[in-house]
């Protein structure tokens, strides 16, 4: 008896949900039992959403919130699929019902703040940077305007805040940051909770500080978190602390001061066991005393001592110091054997001839601009090695490299998306242009000291054009997809 009352249950579930006018009370409930469980495939749920949307549509309730979640659920469901251009239509389509119908009784409207955040991580998945910082910044205003949904502005916050930073828009990063930080308040049970929860914003707003020159508002901040962290013995904090005071210091011309506080850094990330962040703080110890204090001797211990701590990206980044010095020193042999050492932190071996290989290509983004940055350092090594000794060879050498690094940078540009930084191809572009036509005019190589200068000027064109969207919505998206697809 008791098994017959169970089966008539869910006979009767089911055929409520399947009428014609699916009851919105059970359609919501089952939508989250769905979404919540791992024992149905994606495509079992998509195929029963779709139903009841087919269902709905023929019903006159259909612009409420049960539908607005059918249509949230449905779109992500098409992501499953790799069907990205229905699935933004589908959110897209939450979202109006829920705009439009905003003062209704029978709309949530915090439904769009999750429709929000999935079109933000489906325009990352197709790599529309312009509409991926639309759908985060719509994410972050609806969750403030209706004081909710706070777990997803903090994730649209984490994308933003480093981004604005890498583009140089400093004084949007430093607001956005304040924002995290009074957001991540709302949602922390205690003090020591919400100070490690907004360190990662914290450390964007200090560097937009430092690049803003406002070293005083930087020092006065970092102070407060120091203190705090010493107070409630947060020994996992202070490293990174110390190291952004470092920073601070060093930049307001106290390279003695700096030396200490990444000393400190060292200390404490050493308690904890964090070897990345000793091998960073050795590293910048030997910059400071190479680049700031002209003390090589010591900045080459400190360069070695962090090698032991270090990870390959940090390690290539590392010997990229030691061969500059080295260079400075008109040491070339050994400034070439240690580029060479970096290079080998890649693959034991490669040379910048093979920077267009494919893996290479494909790295990571932080490996990336540290092998930029040491490449540009190997070319204007033999620049230099040329002016001190008159070897054509040296300079032969250093356009070569220019040659290998322009034609690298094209395809980095259309390979890989998450180098996003302004700073970074700005800083980067004028320094291998600029050095590449001042060794083709001491060759006396007119040929290709124009194709260098034509090939700047043509550069600074083409992101102009590419910041202006000219194509419609829905061809940049299709375009994007057939792109991920390739």
């Amino acid at each position: 008896m008791k098994k017959s009352f169970v089966f008539f249950a869910l006979f009767l579930f089911y055929s409520t949900l399947f009428a014609q006018c699916p009851d919105r009370g059970l359609l919501w409930h089952r939508i989250i039992y769905l979404r919540d469980s791992s024992n149905v495939e994606p495509d079992e749920q998509f195929d029963e959403l779709s139903d009841y949307r087919k269902a709905m549509e023929q019903c006159g309730y259909r612009n409420d919130s049960t539908y607005a979640f059918l249509l949230q659920r449905i779109g992500w469901l098409y992501t499953t699929k790799k069907d990205f251009t229905n699935a933004i239509r589908c959110t897209q389509e939450s979202i109006a019902i829920v705009d439009k119908h905003k003062n209704s009784p029978a709309i949530i409207r915090s439904l769009s703040i999750k429709s929000y955040f999935n079109l933000y991580l489906m325009y990352d998945s197709l790599n529309l940077e312009t509409k991926r910082i639309a759908a985060c910044d719509s994410c972050i205003s609806h969750a403030i305007s209706l004081q909710t949904g706070y777990q997803y502005a903090l994730v649209a916050l984490r994308f933003l805040v480093p981004l604005l930073f890498n583009k140089g828009d400093y004084f949007r990063c430093v607001d956005y940051a304040n924002l995290a930080e009074s957001l991540v308040a709302k949602t922390s049970i205690n003090d020591v909770d919400r100070e490690e929860a907004s360190l990662e914003y914290f450390q964007w707003k200090i560097n937009a500080f430092v690049f803003l020159k406002k070293t005083d508002e930087a020092g006065r901040e970092l102070i407060k978190k120091i203190d705090f962290a010493v107070k409630n013995r947060k020994n996992d904090l202070l490293g990174t602390l110390y190291g952004l005071y470092g920073f601070v210091e060093r930049d307001e011309g106290k390279p003695l001061v700096a030396v200490d506080y990444y000393k400190k850094c060292f200390n404490y990330n050493y308690r904890i066991n964090f070897k990345t962040g000793c091998a960073e703080a050795l590293n910048n110890i030997g910059f400071t005393y190479s680049f700031y204090l002209n003390e090589n001797k010591k900045a080459i211990f400190f360069l070695f001592k962090a090698l032991k701590y270090a990870d390959a990206n940090e390690a290539l980044n590392i010997y990229d110091n030691i061969a500059n010095i080295y260079a400075k020193e008109k040491k070339y042999d050994s400034a070439f054997y240690y580029f060479q050492k970096a290079f080998d932190q890649l693959s034991p071996g490669i040379t910048e001839k093979d920077l267009l290989n494919k893996n290479i290509l494909a790295s990571g983004g932080e490996i990336t601009e540290y092998l930029t940055g040491m490449v540009l350092d190997k070319a204007a090594t033999c620049l230099s090695q040329y002016k001190a000794t008159g070897q054509e060879q040296a300079l032969n050498d250093a356009i070569n490299i220019y040659r290998i690094t322009d034609q690298y940078f094209d395809k980095l540009k259309a390979i890989q998306s998450d180098i996003q930084s302004k700073l970074f191809w700005k800083s980067n572009n004028r320094r291998l242009y600029e050095q590449a036509i001042e060794a083709c005019y001491l060759k006396k190589d007119i040929e290709d000291a124009f194709y260098f200068f034509e090939k700047s000027r043509a550069i600074l064109l083409n992101d102009q054009v590419n910041e202006q969207r000219w194509m419609a919505d829905a061809d940049i998206t299709n375009q994007n997809v057939l792109k991920k697809s390739i």
